[in-house]
Parts: C-alpha cells; sequence; structure tokens
C-alpha cells in the first residue's frame, strides 16, 4: 500500500536532482567579508532557474568569510578584546590560533607582520602574570617579527632581553624546487641550496617559500641539511585570501584555479563600492576559459540579488573567427581520380585479354 506513495516521492526527487544538476554552478566571492547584501544573493541564486549555488556549505561560507588571513585576523581582534578587559585566559586559544597561521598557513610577509602582534599581546599577559618563561618565548617571537615596538611594550622587552646570537653548527638548506628564497627569523637570507649563517639564535625559524608553491615552515635543525619538498598552492583559502588581497585587480588564474577548486562554472565576484554602501561592484568569470564574461559593472545595493544573478546567467559568448578556406587539391591529386583511373585500367586489361584468348573448342581442318 505504501509503494505508490514511496515510488512518487522518489520519482520527484530525482527529477529535482536531475534539474539541479543540469543547472550551471555559481560561487560568489565577496571581497569584503560578510555584509547585508550576501543572503539575498544567496536567495536569489538558489531560486534561479538557470543557475545554482555551488555545492558545499564550507566552501560557500569560505567565500565569504575568507581564507586562513581572515580567520587569524579575526582570532587576533577576539584576543585584544579579551587582553583589554584583563581576561589573558581566554585570551590564550585564539593567540594560539593566530599565531599557528602566522608561522605556518600565510605567506611569509603576511605572517611577519601577524605574528608581530600576536606575540605583542602574548607578551603583555605574559608580563602582567609575571610569566619569565611565557614572556621569554614571546619576547623571541616578538623580536622575529621586525616589529617596531611601542613604548609599552619596549618596557616589556627591555624586562625580558633576549639572548645574544651565538655560534650554532652548519645547516644546509634544500628544496625541491629549487631557488626558493629561504628566510632566517623572517629575514631573507638567499635561494636554494645554501647553507644558513653560523651566528644565529638558537632555535631560529627557518622558511622557505617559492610562488606558487606552499611555505615551509620549520625550527633550524641542529645540524645536517634540511631537505624540503615544496608542495604546489592549490588550497581555496589561500587562493581567497590572494584574491582578496589584491583588492579586485587579482590575476585571472587565480580566480579560475578557485573556481576549479570550489566546483563552480562561473565565479561572481562581489562587493560594496568603496566609499558608496548603496552600491555594488562586480564581475563574472567564465572558469572554463578563465576570461572575465563582461567588463566590471555597478548596480544599486537595493535588490541586488535577481540583478547579479541575472549577470551570472547571461554570458556573452564569443564566436571564434571562421578558419579560413583550405586551398584547393588539383584533380590529379585526388584520391577518387587515382581509384576511377585505375578501374578504366583494369576494364581495357580486361578487354583486350579477353579478344586474345581462344576457346576449348578444337578447329580442325581437313584437307582433302
Amino acid at each position: 500500500m505504501h509503494r505508490i506513495p514511496c515510488i512518487f516521492a522518489f520519482a520527484v526527487w530525482a527529477a529535482f536532482s536531475t534539474a539541479n544538476a543540469e543547472k550551471v554552478p555559481v560561487a560568489v566571492l565577496w571581497l569584503d567579508g560578510p555584509n547585508d547584501a550576501v543572503d539575498e544573493v544567496a536567495r536569489a541564486l538558489a531560486e534561479a532557474k538557470q543557475v545554482r549555488p555551488i555545492d558545499g556549505a564550507e566552501a560557500r561560507q569560505l567565500l565569504v568569510e575568507g581564507g586562513p588571513r581572515a580567520r587569524a585576523e579575526r582570532r587576533l581582534a577576539a584576543a585584544r578584546a579579551a587582553f583589554s578587559t584583563g581576561r589573558c585566559g581566554e585570551a590564550a586559544p585564539d593567540l594560539d590560533a593566530a599565531e599557528e597561521a602566522a608561522l605556518g598557513e600565510l605567506p611569509v610577509a603576511d605572517g611577519r607582520a601577524l605574528l608581530g602582534d600576536v606575540a605583542a599581546v602574548r607578551l603583555m599577559c605574559a608580563d602582567l602574570a609575571r610569566d619569565d618563561a611565557a614572556a621569554a618565548r614571546a619576547a623571541e617571537l616578538y623580536a622575529a617579527s621586525g616589529a617596531h615596538p611601542s613604548t609599552e611594550i619596549a618596557a616589556a622587552l627591555a624586562r625580558h632581553p633576549l639572548p645574544p646570537p651565538s655560534a650554532q653548527p652548519a645547516v644546509r638548506v634544500e628544496s625541491d624546487p629549487a631557488g626558493a628564497t629561504v628566510y632566517l627569523d623572517f629575514v631573507a637570507v638567499g635561494k636554494t641550496p645554501l647553507d644558513l649563517p653560523t651566528g644565529r639564535r638558537a632555535g631560529a625559524f627557518v622558511d622557505v617559500e617559492l610562488p606558487g608553491h606552499r611555505r615551509a615552515h620549520r625550527a633550524a635543525p641542529s645540524g645536517g641539511t634540511l631537505a624540503l619538498a615544496l608542495a604546489r598552492e592549490d588550497a581555496p583559502g589561500a587562493l581567497v585570501d590572494r584574491i582578496r588581497a589584491a583588492a579586485g585587480a587579482a590575476d585571472d588564474s587565480y580566480v579560475a584555479a578557485l573556481g576549479r577548486r570550489v566546483g563552480a562554472a562561473r565565479l561572481l565576484v562581489a562587493r560594496i563600492k568603496p566609499g558608496a554602501p548603496d552600491r555594488l561592484q562586480a564581475r563574472v568569470l567564465d572558469v572554463a576559459t578563465a576570461k572575465w564574461t563582461a567588463p566590471a559593472f555597478e548596480i544599486p545595493r537595493a535588490a541586488c540579488g535577481p540583478a547579479l544573478v541575472e549577470k551570472a546567467t547571461t554570458v556573452e559568448k564569443k564566436t571564434a573567427p571562421a578558419p579560413p578556406p583550405a586551398p584547393e587539391t588539383p584533380a590529379w591529386k585526388r584520391w577518387y581520380t587515382w581509384v576511377a583511373a585505375g578501374v578504366l585500367a583494369a576494364v581495357v586489361i580486361g578487354i583486350v585479354v579477353a579478344n586474345h584468348v581462344g576457346t576449348d573448342e578444337l578447329d580442325v581442318t581437313v584437307h582433302k
């Protein structure tokens, strides 16, 4: 008795899934992070007839909230807020997360700047708690970041002086691919392969970075060779951070790579127009060709969802010019001319042979 409703429900689900699969998946990257237009655009995209949102809630959230750089900045902001009210214990998890991003996930330049801010909060918390060990480590991190200390930070550093650099064992740094930049405590010292300077602090940081590859972060070993295989940088979070940092002028190849990583056929890049909160700026990239479908455009912020979806749906198709006509092949070079000639020759030869071949009858002449 329940089979017919179940079969009907399955048929409806299958039809819906098929229709949804035929829609073009569109991703929306917000350059300025969460804003009050995000939900409106997402709703319009979900209700569209020819396009649909990309699969995966995590990917959609990433495109709104940003990659590891944005996450680290949010954790740092939370830690500062906790510190400002004397809640250093509550700040510790956020500081740990931000430090982890600074030392491993972000490019060296971004990581160095973030590490200075993280170390400053750590140093002040440890100094207030009179935790000399934690303060000494925070002072090392701060010094490695190269940040310019405020008066308050300089006073804390003076209470927790750093040990001077000393002679350390020789260490060879190699990478695959070679030619990567090597940083010692965030200061560039050359390209791989190379030998680290022996005059360095114990436990100094070594970073190896090559464009298009993931940064490798290690503590300098006590000797021998530090060999690193650099992986290609294709994590969607890193691509989001790179595109957002370019403020709308990112290379097309990075935008297309992000689209492929999140499973989009088209990538809509949008933001609130700087200085004009009532307007949106956007562009649409065709992921397969890595080309923008049209110049950047502006629309009113009010009721922006349908307008953006229409732009993502209507893709200008550029027809390629017709190839020039091929030169005409002479008749004597064409295959069927030679076939016809061969057949004709065979017929002629057959007739000639037939006229010269006798029969099996005996021709007897009697002479009287």
